[in-house]
This record gives structure tokens, sequence and C-alpha cells, in this order.
């Protein structure tokens, strides 16, 4: 989706088609409300709950989800400011009604 839209922004004599914009540029801005229990694992840790896990395994497993789950709300979060801060006034200028 960024690649088409770089394309069509690098280079203007490529046609933009209103329906052809909106297919690939709307679902950037869909980003589905994402439910972290984080908040119940860390009271965990910290009440030392999960000491008493007997499966180390699954413990490790759940803070690199944790850590990961939040890299990835970090790069949505970047990705939207991104959005509306550089292409929106970029396209205004590309985009015609």
């Amino acid at each position: 989706m960024l690649s088409w839209l770089l394309e069509r922004v690098r280079d203007p004599a490529i046609p933009l088609k209103l329906v052809e914009f909106g297919q690939h540029v709307e679902p950037l801005y869909y980003n589905e409300t994402t439910i972290s229990f984080d908040a119940s694992f860390e009271v965990s840790k910290s009440t030392g709950i999960v000491n008493g896990f007997d499966n180390k395994q699954l413990y490790k497993r759940l803070i690199q989800y944790y850590s990961e789950f939040s890299q990835i709300e970090s790069i949505n979060s970047s990705t939207l400011c991104l959005l509306e801060s550089q292409f929106e006034p970029l396209l205004s200028s590309h985009v015609k009604n």
C-alpha cells in the first residue's frame, strides 16, 4: 500500500484514480483496537504470582509477547502520525476533488 502511494507521490505524471486511491490509502487509517492484558500480567509479576509458574518457558513467552505487543502498538502509532503529518499535506497537493 505504501509503495503504491509513494510511487504516485514521487511521480505526479502517474494517473491517480479516486477509487484506486481510496483502496490503497484508506486501509492505512484502519487500526483495529487491540486489547492487551498487560496490566494483569504486570500485577502478576509485581505480586509474585508468576514466581509460582512451573512452566518457565511459558513465562518467558509471556514476557516476549508483551514486549512485542508494545513494539507493534508503537509502530502503529508512529505510522499513523507519519500519515497525518507527512503524507496528508503532500497528497493534498496531488489529489484533486
